[in-house]
């Protein structure tokens, strides 16, 4: 195949990344410009210079907790049924990926971070890809579960509906396909053999791996003695970030439940995924002063509240996620003897599964 088939292909890519930090960018400039808009500067200032700092303080506690509780679900996942080790190594690298994936307009995080585990513990890729899957699944339940809360516990906003409605059903979807995938995977990939043969033999049997580990990785986590803690954890990185937001309405001297403060977390969690923009700058904004405003919050209040709710949750994580980056000993995107990784590991060999 000659350089003028394979390079388009890179290139449109590139486009298309460019073009998404484009849109992304000027769509988080409007949202920044509608939530500062009507603020009252001086307000800000003084708002912002009163703020408590034992609660601050706490704040910022809860989200070293929340990293830390969900590198520590990451490793319970992977390591599940052998001694946990290395703990240090999953934080740096779960940091890390959180860093590359508030920094750029492409999700790099997840596959720097499965790199750089695969290559320090041994793993095939293969499956630490598997655990992020199951990562994503956990949260998307408890997700399901946060929403059913508020729906009893809070009266919600009307521009919640929609939106909240779309939310949930798109939750409902990707646990039914979980559960599907968990209970008839292996009879759908005996089923799928004939289709792939389309695909090359290297890319076909890459994927049949990688659907058998993850398939097997969503049968463990329905098994609750076999994945009690990693659904524990789960539970626990909920109340984690919920509290962050709630111990901020403190240090801001705002008397809200903390189902508000839950509130906010789903509306975060559900906002910010789409966005493009660096740190998402401007549609994290907007969102949190949507919130407060639906509690009755003054908009300069609110702007200060997002202002530093946004600096504690996502500046700490872009700094040591940073400084991890730069100072790993092991190189993050280059896995080695990548002939002998997971692209050609057996799984019957995959850590003793």
């Amino acid at each position: 195949m000659t350089a003028s088939h394979v390079q388009p292909r890179p290139a449109r890519a590139r486009r298309g990344n460019l073009l998404r930090l484009v849109l992304g960018s000027l769509g988080g400039a409007a949202c920044l410009w509608g939530s500062v808009s009507g603020v009252d500067r001086r307000v800000l200032v003084d708002t912002l210079s009163g703020i408590r700092i034992g609660w601050l303080l706490a704040a910022l506690a809860t989200v070293a907790a929340t990293v830390a509780a969900s590198a520590l679900r990451w490793q319970r996942i992977l390591q599940r049924g052998s001694r946990p080790t290395s703990y240090g190594r999953y934080l740096l690298a779960a940091v890390t990926g959180q860093m590359l994936n508030a920094l750029l307009p492409i999700r790099l995080g997840e596959p720097a971070r499965a790199m750089w585990i695969s290559r320090a513990e041994q793993l095939p890729l293969t499956r630490v890809f598997a655990s992020i899957v199951v990562e994503r699944v956990a949260d998307v339940s408890m997700l399901v579960v946060s929403i059913g809360v508020l729906l009893l516990m809070l009266s919600l906003p009307s521009w919640t509906r929609g939106s909240g409605a779309v939310a949930l059903a798109a939750s409902l979807g990707t646990l039914l396909l979980a559960f599907v995938l968990a209970q008839r995977g292996a009879w759908l990939l005996r089923r799928m053999r004939h289709p792939m043969r389309i695909l090359p033999g290297r890319v076909r049997m890459v994927v049949l791996r990688q659907a058998r580990i993850a398939i097997h990785e969503l049968q463990l986590l329905g098994q609750w003695r076999a994945s009690g803690v990693v659904w524990a954890l789960s539970a626990v990185i909920v109340l984690f970030a919920a509290a962050t937001n709630y111990a901020l309405f403190l240090a801001f001297g705002l008397s809200l439940s903390p189902f508000v403060a839950l509130f906010m977390f789903v509306v975060l969690q559900v906002g910010v995924a789409p966005a493009s923009t660096p740190g998402n700058v401007g549609v994290f904004h907007y969102l949190v002063v949507l919130v407060l405003a639906a509690s009755q919050v003054d908009r300069t209040i609110a702007m200060a509240y997002a202002i530093v709710l946004h600096a504690i949750v996502i500046v700490p994580r872009i700094v040591v996620g940073g400084v991890a980056f730069a100072s790993a000993s092991t190189p993050v995107f280059r896995p080695p003897a990548w002939e002998r990784s997971a692209l050609d590991a057996d799984v019957s060999g995959s850590g003793g599964r």
